[in-house]
């Protein structure tokens, strides 16, 4: 019962742009004024920065400390009902709202953790993910798109995630295809995108957008070359989630338009690169020349051929010593 109330109270200070008095808190929960004074002493040792004025009342400020209430706050009008789950410390994410998917859950979801132990990355790669250094989230999603269409799903993604992060922290970020977000020609996010299909209607079901976003100062593993923070400063982790979220959701709603695609492309550090990309465990040279209609990476092989790739992995060759 406390710790309903306890969620009760935050949530009714989480959507109050102003004071909300003792007396006010108090009559909504049916306890004593003293009660609602030991639950807000109890959730600013948690981290909650709760104002109090004598005669106003209180007022909960912007905090880092990951809140459903306050992400609700700060998503755009359109996604406030969404299911929005936090936890503490989980192995993953996108491993978690698989088995929400796996029991039977219908519908969108936005879930985020303060820590992932099992953070996961394209290619059964690990995902580094400490404790309050960056955001890991996944989006429940259920595009109903055939199954051709889903590498358009990750690409609108990461365009959606540049937009946000520009937003919130400002900086310029591009796109190194298929998933990732550099800055400064260092890895600052990586998108796992899963789906769950139907092969006999040729549709994709239910989709997990899962990112990861390298957003406080920190020390990666030696093995992490590329990876590289947004040094993102005091801005709050709930409101970066909220413009993520809400930049995802919009984009998901005009997908088959592609209207993201021309900014896809010119977010791309690879158009015009000499590369190498790796397929069924060969690696060829190639130059990349351009992205699909359907998400693909067009590129041209040393005889002048072309070919399309939909998968696959892709490094920037570096410059030939002279």
């Amino acid at each position: 019962m406390q710790g309903q109330r306890k969620e009760l109270l935050l949530q009714m200070l989480a959507e109050s742009t102003d004071f909300l008095s003792g007396e006010k808190l108090a009559g909504e929960l049916g306890i004593s004024r003293a009660a609602v004074w030991k639950i807000i002493a109890s959730l600013r040792q948690e981290g909650y920065c709760i104002e109090a004025v004598k005669k106003r009342g209180y007022l909960l400020q912007e905090t880092d400390v990951l809140s459903a209430q306050q992400i609700r706050r700060a998503l755009a009008k359109p996604w406030r009902e969404i299911p929005i789950q936090v936890y503490d410390c989980i192995d993953s994410t996108n491993t978690q709202a698989k088995r929400q998917l796996s029991a039977g859950w219908r519908g969108e979801a936005i879930l985020t953790a303060q820590e992932q132990t099992a953070g996961r990355g394209r290619r059964g790669r690990d995902f580094y993910s400490p404790r309050d250094k960056g955001i890991y989230m996944s989006l429940i999603l259920q595009p109903q798109l055939r199954i051709e269409e889903s590498l358009l799903i990750t690409s609108a993604a990461a365009v959606a995630v540049c937009r946000a992060l520009e937003g919130e922290l400002g900086g310029e970020l591009g796109i190194k295809w298929v998933n990732d977000i550099y800055r400064g020609g260092k890895k600052v996010c990586g998108i796992l995108t899963e789906a769950i299909t139907d092969f006999e209607l040729g549709v994709v079901q239910s989709v997990i957008v899962g990112i990861g976003i390298n957003l406080r100062p920190q020390e990666f593993p030696a093995d992490l070359t590329q990876a590289a923070s947004l040094d993102a400063g005091e801005v709050s982790r709930n409101r970066v989630i909220a413009a993520v979220a809400g930049e995802v959701l919009s984009c998901m709603q005009t997908l088959r338009e592609k209207a993201f695609l021309p900014e896809y492309r010119r977010r791309s550090i690879l158009l015009g690169q000499e590369i190498t990309f790796e397929q069924n465990g060969i690696v060829q040279p190639a130059t990349a020349v351009d992205i699909d209609e359907d998400g693909g990476l067009l590129v041209r092989l040393p005889d002048g051929r072309e070919r399309l790739l939909n998968s696959g992995e892709v490094t920037v060759r570096p410059c030939a010593v002279q």
